[in-house]
């Protein structure tokens, strides 16, 4: 009846979508399993609704993904963690302010995460606050250069900055640090053609 075990071992199937170790529906089904399963132990578990939240996020059931998060930072309004994913869904629906202020709820929780961060920079980047994007990475240089996340978020600023030098640079530091997510690689190539590499673009 450990609620919470329940609740992380949603979060371990989810966090695993797109590693290939098992196909999506099954991640799905284990994910919301273990994470109503942990709600039967404990109704008040926020972390499990979190996980819900950003599983319904994942596919594309934006209602249930804002009341899911909702109900987590009702339980536990400290949650970093559900504060983040949140501003995904924000961001998502075009709600760029709301997504900055829930990011920057994030931060404030949990200043040293660099997942957290970069993706608060380019909520900032989105919602065209691009002082509050810069300060954020100059709030990282040197504590979160080794991230992938920190450094597509400097990619992203310096992309919509028209800078396609430092954008590609970024992104390249991105791909080093984390060669088996390629989400970003179409930006990176954009940024490759902007920079007069074309041929290299029209092959992807």
């Amino acid at each position: 009846a450990f609620a919470e075990a329940y609740a992380q071992k949603a979060a371990a199937h989810h966090l695993l979508l797109g590693s290939g170790v098992k196909d999506i529906p099954t991640l799905n089904r284990l994910t919301e399993q273990n994470a109503l399963k942990a709600i039967q132990f404990d109704p008040t578990n926020s972390t499990a609704y979190a996980v819900l939240g950003s599983l319904y996020y994942s596919t594309y059931q934006w209602q249930a993904s804002e009341h899911a998060y909702r109900i987590a930072l009702q339980h536990n309004p400290n949650d970093a963690q559900a504060h983040y994913w949140f501003s995904l869904l924000l961001r998502t629906l075009g709600r760029a302010e709301d997504a900055v202020r829930a990011s920057a709820q994030a931060i404030a929780l949990d200043p040293l995460h660099p997942i957290l961060m970069g993706g608060h920079i380019t909520n900032c980047v989105v919602a065209g606050r691009f002082d509050l994007a810069r300060a954020g990475i100059e709030t990282g240089r040197g504590l979160f250069d080794k991230s992938f996340a920190y450094q597509w978020a400097k990619a992203n600023y310096w992309m919509v900055q028209g800078d396609y030098d430092r954008a590609a640079a970024a992104f390249e530091q991105a791909l080093r640090t984390n060669p088996d997510d390629q989400g970003q690689l179409p930006l990176f190539l954009y940024c490759e053609a902007k920079r007069g590499n074309r041929p290299a673009a029209i092959r992807f």
